[in-house]
């Protein structure tokens, strides 16, 4: 499993966290940081997060030359160890493509 996540009730509302755990996606020529996007917003940096970062399925891929290094300002504040896990790959837009086809997949063959 590739994070833990922990998971808080808060009235009719989930929010779900990271355990300081992240998954940065490394190709030959860049890195993005996978984040949940509400984490982005109870850090309150989602309307600073560029074009630049794809977002997908609950989450920021947050690139790393301005996006990564406002997420991790934010971190500052309030953690003092995270846990990076680098995964290769060849090419970042290829596999995030490639994500989205077997998501979509998933999700027809569960509605015929």
């Amino acid at each position: 499993m590739d994070f833990l996540l922990n998971i808080e009730q808060v009235g009719n509302i989930s929010i779900i966290t990271m355990n300081n755990e992240y998954i940065r996606f490394v190709d030959p020529g860049h890195s993005w940081l996978r984040v949940p996007l509400n984490e982005l917003v109870i850090r309150g940096v989602i309307s600073d997060i560029s074009e630049y970062s794809p977002m997908y399925n609950g989450f920021a891929y947050l690139e790393e030359d301005c996006d990564m290094g406002r997420f991790f300002k934010s971190l500052v504040k309030d953690v003092d160890v995270i846990k990076i896990t680098d995964r290769y790959v060849d090419n970042f837009d290829e596999y995030l493509s490639q994500t989205r086809r077997r998501t979509n997949q998933i999700v027809v063959e569960q509605t015929l």
